[in-house]
């Protein structure tokens, strides 16, 4: 009996590793070593600037006095942060890990992505994929310190959950939805990236399978659906017991921050009509998300378009898979964009990561093609278009730390001249209340090589939020400085008069104290600012009457 029970285990550890699937994962990995190497180099000098050097960048300053994972996470909806802030960075300020991870969950991705193009491997792999990972519109994502590492990860499980649907098989669809879900915990916006992928997937089996038939292609989609349905279900499941175990309220404000839609024929074209010019933007280099205007992309992407239509009208199937086809590869290069037409035609640049996934797609179709001329061109467009993405991430890079440096020496300017006023406040019993702030405009440096701006990317604290005092305070606190508070409604209202005869900085008098609050003048007051401080119960303020936008 014992003698029986001693081989069975023996038998079970000698087939442990093909039991539990890591054999296969590592003849996967080994099979595609020279391209995961290539795609690794890739990454690391595309985001070396970030891996290598540290910045506090905005949102940091949110999550770097509480320890362990934050709570805040489930409130949004994103658990799946949550179990990362447990199982791997409880506290993500630091350097090197973060984007370290963050890139190695891309690579993974990008991996797993050329793979469920196709199974053969070639030259449009080391073409495609590198544009899937050093996009900079990634960039606007990996920025955050305490977000980009899981944006990384979820391109990995989704990129593994899009491959394991795709070999169609009910264990590999189980295992997507899953993987699908999670990437959704992550990060919502993760939804339209797998939509992208997944058409992307549908037109390449046209373009490379034969006699492809219509309900084939049908019964895929179909499978696809209920998996997402599945999928879904699991996200929204996982998301109340978190909030029932945490014992916390969905954050519903946050939400519908980016939501605003209206189901009416007017807010549709309005909101196409803002969301067009943005979507040429992303796809053709626009420098509102590339720091340059790339005139490389703006002949890749009508290029790589129009040979991925031909590769489609060319292919050896039925009149109605190739326009099923056609119209999955517009779909997918429409699907980044449909979180603009929730939000009035505006969403944040982290949000639309399924971009660079449809540049890389056409890519690999256009490297299909059997035109050695075409691929020569084609393959010059890609290399000088990752060259170009690599300068630019890097650029940015070197923004974030120069704009926080910049901050850190203002802080330090502030920090003088507040000490010349505070005698004006009466010493304050309570050692630990703090002396309350007010920010009254904001900052704004110059634009040059050195200060670049892009959204986040390059914003100052003093900027950000429209001069959001309550960020300045939490700034000072990560300088060690905790012996101020930002101030409250009620006391933000009561300097308002006499803040607007101030002189602003730095001119003498732009720092002083007004009704026991100290007020740092830049420039004149912002509606964001008369905005936040005129919110109910304080909106009838007579101050707020005369001076809120929204009255």
């Amino acid at each position: 009996m014992s003698k029986g029970i001693f081989q069975k285990i023996q038998d079970f550890d000698a087939n442990f590793l093909r039991v539990t699937g890591f054999e296969q994962l590592v003849i996967f990995f080994r099979d595609n070593k020279a391209l995961l190497i290539f795609l690794s180099i890739i990454a690391v000098i595309a985001y070396g600037g970030d891996v290598f050097n540290f910045s506090l960048n905005i949102d940091s300053e949110n999550h770097a006095f509480d320890y362990g994972a934050k709570g805040g996470w489930v409130s949004q909806g994103r658990w799946g942060m949550y179990f990362l802030n447990s199982m791997l960075l409880p506290d993500a300020i630091m350097p090197v890990i973060p984007m370290l991870i963050a890139i190695v969950g891309s690579v993974i991705g990008a991996l797993f992505f050329v793979q469920t193009l196709s199974p053969i491997r070639g030259i449009a792999d080391y073409l495609a994929a590198p544009i899937a990972i050093a996009c900079p519109v990634i960039y606007f994502a990996f920025y955050f310190t305490t977000l980009g590492y899981g944006v990384g990860i979820a391109f990995a499980v989704t990129g593994y959950g899009m491959y394991m649907l795709t070999r169609w098989k009910w264990s590999g669809a189980i295992i997507a939805a899953f993987c699908f879900c999670f990437g959704m915990g992550i990060y919502q916006a993760v939804l339209p990236l797998i939509a992208v992928i997944f058409c992307l997937y549908l037109v390449a089996s046209v373009i490379e399978e034969d006699h492809l038939t219509a309900p084939v292609f049908i019964k895929r989609n179909i499978i696809f659906v209920l998996v997402m349905g599945l999928a879904y279900a699991l996200y929204e499941a996982i998301k109340y017991i978190s909030l029932r175990y945490m014992e916390i309220a969905f954050d519903s404000g946050y939400m519908s921050g980016f939501v605003s839609y209206k189901p009416t024929w007017e807010y549709f074209s309005a909101t196409l009509e803002k969301t067009f010019p943005i979507a040429v933007n992303y796809y053709t280099g626009g420098k509102s998300y590339y720091l340059y205007d790339l005139v490389v992309l703006k002949i890749l992407f009508p290029l790589t378009f129009c040979a991925s239509i031909v590769a489609i009208v060319r292919s050896n199937n039925s009149w109605l898979v190739r326009v099923l086809a056609v119209l999955a590869l517009l779909f997918a290069i429409a699907a980044p964009m449909l979180m603009h037409i929730l939000n009035s035609g505006y969403m944040p640049p982290r949000t639309v990561f399924g971009v660079p996934q449809v540049l890389a797609g056409m890519v690999y179709f256009t490297m299909l093609n059997r035109s050695k001329m075409l691929q020569s061109i084609t393959a010059i467009l890609a290399i000088a278009c990752i060259y170009k993405f690599c300068v630019i991430n890097n650029r940015y890079a070197f923004s974030n730390a120069m704009v926080w440096q910049a901050d850190r020496d203002l802080s330090l300017q502030l920090q003088q001249k507040i000490a010349d006023v505070l005698p004006k406040i009466a010493p304050s019993k309570d050692h630990h209340a703090g002396y309350p702030i007010e920010l009254v405009g904001w900052v704004e440096y110059a634009e040059t090589p050195i200060f670049v701006q892009r959204e986040v990317i390059g914003a100052s604290f003093y900027k950000w939020a429209a001069g959001d005092v309550e960020r300045v305070e939490r700034l000072f606190r990560t300088m060690a400085v905790t012996n101020y508070r930002a101030a409250t409604q009620a006391e933000r209202l009561s300097v308002v008069e006499k803040a607007k005869l101030m002189p602003d900085w730095p001119y003498e008098g732009s720092v002083d104290v007004i009704n026991g609050v100290i007020v740092i003048k830049f420039r004149e007051y912002n509606p964001n600012q008369f905005l936040s401080m005129c919110r109910p119960p304080m909106d009838t303020d007579p101050v707020c009457l005369a001076n809120s936008p929204a009255n």
